[in-house]
């Protein structure tokens, strides 16, 4: 209807030679179109339909355009906002280079920061690497790790991190000072008076993660074993774990720890309040 009225006010003269024409400037669909509509037919509805099909036709490649066209625009907003988004690489959160890098008890420690410390503006690690782990928590802006040794090579503050260069054991923080979250992974093992060393973290940080070996034998450099559940809990007596996992490397078993200091815990009752 709609091309059978064009060629009524117009009066043009379709012929062989106009189509041609026509077909010239536009797509072969276009041009098959307006033959099949405006040259003469002795049946006039079947001319009809064609043009209403015509129509139709530019109407929903119109409206296919317009639509992939806004689909781009979203999917490229997608994308932009992804690119602001920071990539954690789980699988692979343990320090660069060492048969540590891909051990899966580092995931579980920050699954674990992210559920119980998902609003912490600062972390302490304890007996951190060259590679600190804390670098990954990348919702924290203030992050600080403290080792008695100087393995960190020239940048002491690579990845945002603060490098503290003394034993934890004999190390004070600074007045006025307390970390929401404190890390320590596969450290207090090590360590000759355990019970005092994890007593010092809740002094320290409102809520603390640490790892140990799950039942190991004994070795050379660990001054205790067959740690289990019972140990963690005599060291930290009288705090009481409010999580704990086992996380399984190969052969080798690790516990996962996390414990809320009591000014932690009158916090979140006086936020319920």
């Amino acid at each position: 209807f709609f091309f059978g009225l064009i060629q009524h006010l117009s009066k043009i003269n379709h012929t062989e030679r106009r189509i041609s024409e026509y077909s010239t400037q536009t797509s072969d669909t276009v041009y098959y179109c307006c033959r099949f509509c405006f040259l003469p037919k002795k049946n006039l509805r079947m001319q009809h339909y064609a043009s209403f099909t015509a129509l139709l036709f530019f109407a929903g490649a119109s409206l296919f355009r317009m639509g992939t066209f806004k689909t781009k625009q979203s999917h490229m907003m997608v994308v932009e906002e992804q690119k602001k988004v920071p990539i954690v690489p789980i699988g692979s959160l343990g320090p660069a280079g060492s048969g540590r890098e891909n051990l899966k008890y580092y995931d579980m420690i920050y699954y674990s920061a992210k559920e119980f410390a998902p609003d912490a503006k600062s972390v302490l690690e304890v007996g951190c690497t060259a590679d600190p782990f804390i670098k990954h928590l990348d919702w924290i802006p203030e992050k600080q790790c403290v080792a008695p040794y100087s393995a960190y090579g020239e940048d002491t503050n690579a990845d945002n991190v603060e490098r503290i260069v003394e034993d934890f054991a004999v190390w004070e923080k600074p007045e006025g000072v307390r970390y929401d979250l404190l890390i320590c992974s596969q450290v207090v093992e090590h360590i000759k008076d355990a019970e005092n060393f994890v007593q010092k973290f809740f002094d320290v940080a409102d809520t603390i993660i640490f790892s140990v070996p799950h039942r190991w034998r004994p070795t050379a450099d660990h001054k205790h074993h067959y740690i289990d559940m019972k140990t963690i809990e005599k060291w930290a007596s009288p705090h009481m774990p409010i999580s704990s996992s086992i996380v399984k490397d190969g052969k080798l078993e690790r516990i996962i720890a996390v414990f809320e200091s009591e000014s932690a815990t009158e916090t979140k009752l006086r936020r319920r309040r």
